[in-house]
């Protein structure tokens, strides 16, 4: 059960909260990276690092869960996302970038992002985490622009998130407050066809009641 959650995990490249500015990635060696871009003058990577992840028991079982199959017609939505299961996770943030980095940004940014963080940034920390399949927009034009057309089959939901809160930043301003970063904990992944944004993503508040006209 762990193993087939966990290949989910690992077989997506990255899972996003925005278009490639927020993403997470998990690898099947047990590593994994974090980036939060901010875009200034020029671009700033104010988190870009390495990461080291495992899974660890549960004190109950999760509900069973496969690989997800090939998208439902879209006569046959659901407002309500399958679970496909979830896992305690210790993530442990290393003082790296990641080795797919541009070389040529690779020594200014490790270092930015490095000055950035306080020392309780890189110690163990633990997250439960729940996989769900659905029709899902980006999180973050969640409640914003639900007429965006891009959706995802698959869901992250962290009961708390992955990126160090405010109180482990030496810096927190300007871009990582102003994006709140750390209130980043929803993250999509899987692209499903262009016809699929035609219909109402799980997540759009806009399906949790009334539609006014």
């Amino acid at each position: 059960m762990n193993e087939a959650l966990s290949s989910i995990l690992c077989s997506e490249k990255h899972w996003q909260f925005e278009d490639h500015n927020r993403r997470i990635s998990f690898n099947a060696d047990g590593t994994g990276e974090v980036v939060n871009l901010w875009h200034g003058i020029e671009m700033n990577y104010f988190i870009t690092l390495e990461f080291a992840w495992r899974i660890m028991p549960s004190s109950s079982p999760p509900p069973p869960a496969d690989l997800p199959p090939r998208p439902a017609s879209r006569f046959s939505w659901t407002p309500t996302p399958e679970l496909l299961g979830q896992l305690n996770l210790e993530i442990t943030l290393r003082r790296k970038l990641p080795r797919t980095f541009p070389d040529s940004m690779r020594q200014y940014t490790q270092r930015q992002t490095q000055d950035m963080l306080r020392d309780e940034a890189f110690v163990p920390k633990s997250f439960c985490v729940r996989v769900e399949r659905g029709n899902f927009l980006l999180p973050s034009v969640v409640g914003i622009d639900s007429s965006w057309n891009s959706r995802y089959a698959l869901r992250l939901l962290f009961d708390r998130p992955p990126v160090p809160p405010r109180e482990e930043w030496r810096n927190p301003q300007p871009g990582p407050e102003g994006y709140s970063f750390w209130e980043t904990s929803q993250f999509v992944a899987r692209a499903l066809p262009e016809q699929e944004g035609k219909r109402r993503a799980m997540n759009d508040v806009a399906s949790a009641g009334c539609i006014v006209l």
